[in-house]
Formats: C-alpha cells, sequence, structure tokens
C-alpha cells in the first residue's frame, strides 16, 4: 500500500560556503526536505556533480565530507552519482544536482484540498534567514553581525535590518529549511510539541489561520493594525541565489 516518491533539484549557490551551512548541505537537505513535506520517508539520493575547470580540490573534499554528514543525519544514503568537468568559465566553480526517492506510508494524503476553515497555520522557525545569510557571505554589505541559515512571523533582528537597509521584504527571501504547516486546530500543540523536540524547529510557532473569506487568498495583519494582501513573487528574487 506505500507510494513511491522521488524529487530532483540543481544548486548553483555562490558562495559556495556561507554560515551554517555549504552547497553541499544544501544539496542534501533541499532534497529530503522536498519529499518530507510531501509526507514520504527520504530513503536514498542520486547526486551529479558539474566542476569548473580548476576548482580546488580541498574545497570538493570539503562539500562532499558536508553531504556524507548531512545525509548521515537525514538518515539517507547517498547511493550513485556522476561527476563531469567542463572549461574554466563555464561554470560557477561547481554545481550539484540531487535526486532524492522515498515511500509514502499507506494511509498518508497531504495536499491544499485537505484544508479547511479553522485549521492553524504552522512555521517551524524564523523567515528570511539563508537569503541574508548569502548577502551577508558575498562581503556585500560589510555586516558586522554572523547570520546563520537554517537555524510571529519570527524574524531575527539582523535580518530585519538588513531588509530595512535594502528595502527587502523578508517574506520573499529565500527560506532554505522552512516549511509552512496547515493543521487542525485540535492538533496544534501535538504538532508543536513534535516540531519543538527538533533543533531545526525549536522556534516553531502559530503564524495566522484559515478563514471563510476572502478565498484563496493571504491576508497579513501589519503592526500599523492594518492588512494587506500576500501575493507571490513577480520578478527577481533579490538576492539571486538559484
Amino acid at each position: 500500500g506505500n507510494q513511491l516518491a522521488m524529487t530532483t533539484d540543481s544548486y548553483v549557490v555562490d558562495p559556495l560556503f556561507f554560515p551554517g551551512g555549504d552547497i553541499g548541505k544544501l544539496a542534501i537537505t533541499g532534497t529530503v526536505n522536498d519529499l518530507a513535506v510531501g509526507g514520504a520517508l527520504p530513503l536514498y539520493l542520486t547526486c551529479s556533480v558539474i566542476l569548473e575547470e580548476g576548482m580546488d580540490v580541498h574545497d570538493l573534499r570539503r562539500i562532499t565530507r558536508s553531504m556524507k554528514q548531512t545525509a548521515d543525519q537525514a538518515g539517507v544514503k547517498v547511493v550513485t552519482g556522476d561527476t563531469k568537468v567542463v572549461p574554466r568559465g563555464a561554470a560557477d566553480k561547481v554545481f550539484i544536482n540531487t535526486a532524492g526517492v522515498g515511500i509514502v506510508p499507506d494511509g498518508i494524503d497531504l495536499g491544499p484540498n485537505r484544508i479547511k476553515v479553522g485549521d492553524v497555520v504552522i512555521i517551524n522557525g524564523f523567515v528570511g534567514d539563508h537569503g541574508a545569510a548569502i548577502v551577508d557571505a558575498r562581503g556585500e554589505m560589510s555586516l558586522q553581525n554572523t547570520i546563520e541559515t537554517e537555524g510571529a512571523i519570527p524574524l531575527r533582528a539582523e535580518v530585519r535590518g538588513m531588509c530595512e537597509l535594502l528595502g527587502l521584504d523578508p517574506l520573499y527571501l529565500a527560506n532554505e529549511g522552512k516549511v509552512v504547516a496547515v493543521v487542525p486546530a485540535e492538533h496544534v500543540d501535538q504538532v508543536l510539541d513534535a516540531m519543538k523536540g527538533h533543533p531545526a524547529g525549536e522556534h516553531a510557532t502559530v503564524i495566522g489561520k484559515v478563514t471563510e473569506s476572502p478565498r484563496s487568498s493571504v491576508i497579513l495583519s501589519t503592526t500599523f493594525g492594518g492588512e494587506r494582501m500576500v501575493d507571490m513573487l513577480v520578478g527577481e528574487q533579490l538576492p539571486r541565489i538559484c
């Protein structure tokens, strides 16, 4: 009665190493997370790497060690892979593509069709951390604070300050490692307890609820007492990461 789940993604982040992670950790966690939010138990990953000629082999070893460590922590195995080298200038140091396979246990049925009025919206941690960490790691802002990636709407003071300085909306920054869950009101405490029992969810909190109207819209209550509609991002994501 189990179902097969599969996903794939590519990673081209610059810089390769940033506070709280690197492109290798990102490749594993991103693929595992894609499977998990679909209700699947992640099992096996593939990994294809495209290297730019002249890349530092020590950086490559550091990335692969990070992937191994992250896979072990997630309880998955990288079972096959491929490596290609392209001429200098044809790639940005290293590109990684991963595919993940998992099993959706019988009886698991996740999907937006199950959302109903009265359900509660939960997020597992701070928003905007990953996007802000990448900006900081690029050295473009010369910030003194170290903002770590993957660490009500919870927002770190450092991220708020960066967004105010650059005119960015933290809701549209990259949010790797964050999940928004819609759950029945009667299960909120159970879900929060489960999330807070894991390091990636220790800052989980309720951020909203499902109402009758307006349908198919997300309304944000502002600190000024007003409301505004949260639209899909139009145009280029800033800072551009992938």
